[in-house]
């Protein structure tokens, strides 16, 4: 393709203009979404309008106008309806119904930068909707939309589970912050499992938070039926566990009696809460993983320190690996290296700038976990490279957080699983690979048993699938699943 001076053109709007012969053969329509009536102007590529700015209801009849005047607009100008493309800022959820029924009837939809319009924008002391549709529709005719292709239903899936996964397990953060704020009062060190012989959040801790909860009521309770409720929620060595808890409830400090009717009330709401987030994230849980393992990002998995949340979080935002973008242009997606600028002539270095708030926040938290992650429990050498840079005073994360995703994107592209670099070697042979194949399998079955039946995470036609089928066949290893039980299958 012959080289552009517009930034990251689009193949598929070059096309279009090609097809048309001349840019006023074109029909860019612009469109500026809102919830009730969306606004739209019909120009041509060189940016005559062709009709002024008009009201479509978001609705069926409204979808149904616009392809009207779309139609009655091509006629008279002697246009084709082949060469009409539509466009605008980011789809808001509102939208999405109604651009999703312009592509099914033929028409490119193109999404440009709000950020990118704003800058097109004539006026900037003002606003309207008119002067932001002008700037849309300049970002368009100068390439600056991009017609991305619909994103794959698994990692389509995979992204929205994952935020609101995200959104369910920040909440329950919070509500856990609320319930040690009374928990603490009602009956202290009863959330320090170390004291109290309960591990904090579990079926056994909501029981007991749900009934009659404070340090001394907790202590006046029979011995007995205390250790049959806690064996009913499941707590191993219930005996032991019952003797520790009462002991402590006889040892600190009792809370204010005026206030505990009022702070019992409030952690039973604060424990059925806690338990319902509990229960929707496990069920997330289980609708991601499943998915997760269809897709190439499945491999990352592979890599120790990393398990499926944090794998299925970095597939469902970067899509299917074989559109990724070059590294640089995915890091800087990712808002994980500094911005630069230079001036003043070739001779001039560069002025390293901080990070962008401008990226993709998710893709940016899903990251820099990992590499956190990385420098506490992953492979030897990454751990050595984040200690390096952290000797340097250098940003660790931001640095083997663009480590992980330049090998992240090989492992998916290329649907294997991570080795280290020392069995790349020539010199390595196949035995000490096979030894190591050995070693991370039961990893990888700790990994995904909880969140999906390994059946399907290992199926034929998944990629772990396929890599655990060619590893035995060139190997002459076994990697056998786990025999479910008579009391399983049942």
């Amino acid at each position: 393709m012959t080289a552009s001076v517009y930034a990251k053109p689009q193949p598929e709007l070059r096309n279009l203009f090609d097809r048309a012969g001349d840019p006023r053969k074109v029909l860019c329509a612009p469109i500026d979404y809102a919830k009730r009536k969306h606004i739209v102007l019909f120009c041509n590529g060189v940016g005559d309008i062709l009709k002024q700015a008009f009201s479509v209801d978001n609705s069926p009849t409204g979808l149904t106008d616009l392809l009207a005047q779309l139609n009655a607009t091509c006629r008279h100008h002697h246009l084709e309806r082949t060469s009409a493309f539509f466009g605008g800022e980011d789809v808001p959820a509102w939208a999405e119904n109604f651009i999703a029924a312009l592509r099914v009837k033929g028409f490119p939809v193109a999404r440009v930068n709000a950020w990118e319009a704003k800058k097109q924008r004539e006026n900037f002391q003002a606003s309207s909707d008119t002067l932001d549709l002008l700037g849309i529709a300049q970002c368009l005719l100068k390439q600056r939309g991009k017609f991305n292709p619909p994103v794959a239903d698994a990692y389509r899936h995979l992204r929205d589970l994952c935020r609101e996964r995200h959104g369910f397990v920040t909440a329950a953060t919070a509500l856990t912050n609320r319930l040690h704020n009374y928990g603490d009062r009602l009956f202290p060190q009863f959330l320090n499992p170390n004291k109290s012989g309960i591990p904090p959040f579990t079926p056994a801790c909501w029981w007991l938070l749900q009934d009659r909860f404070s340090a001394p009521q907790v202590a006046q309770r029979r011995t007995a039926s205390l250790i049959k409720g806690l064996q009913r929620q499941g707590l191993p060595d219930a005996p032991t566990a019952a003797a520790t808890l009462q002991a402590l409830a006889r040892e600190v400090l009792p809370p204010c009696p005026q206030y505990v009717a009022t702070w019992q009330q409030l952690v039973k709401a604060l424990a059925d809460e806690g338990q319902s987030l509990q229960q929707i994230i496990a069920g997330l849980d289980h609708q991601i993983a499943p998915l997760l393992a269809k897709t190439p990002g499945a491999v990352l998995t592979s890599i120790a320190g990393i398990g499926v949340t944090l794998a299925a979080g970095i597939a469902g935002e970067l899509g299917p690996p074989d559109q990724l973008p070059n590294l640089d242009l995915l890091c800087s997606y990712a808002g994980i290296v500094p911005a630069t600028k230079q001036s003043g002539g070739p001779d001039q270095a560069p002025v390293v700038l901080g990070v962008r708030h401008r990226c993709n926040h998710h893709l940016k938290n899903y990251l820099v976990q990992a590499a956190n992650k990385m420098g506490q429990m992953g492979p030897p050498e990454l751990q050595q490279r984040y200690r390096d840079v952290q000797a340097r005073n250098s940003h660790a994360d931001f640095v083997v957080a663009k480590d992980l995703l330049g090998l992240g994107k090989s492992l998916m592209q290329r649907q294997t699983l991570y080795l280290p670099p020392d069995l790349y070697a020539p010199e390595s042979c196949a035995s000490a690979r096979a030894a190591y194949y050995l070693d991370l399998w039961p990893k990888l079955l700790i990994k995904w048993q909880p969140k999906a039946p390994l059946a399907q995470v290992f199926a034929a036609d998944t990629p772990l699938g396929k890599w655990r089928a060619m590893v035995q066949d060139i190997y002459s290893i076994s990697l056998p699943l786990p025999q479910r039980s008579r009391s399983a299958k049942a």
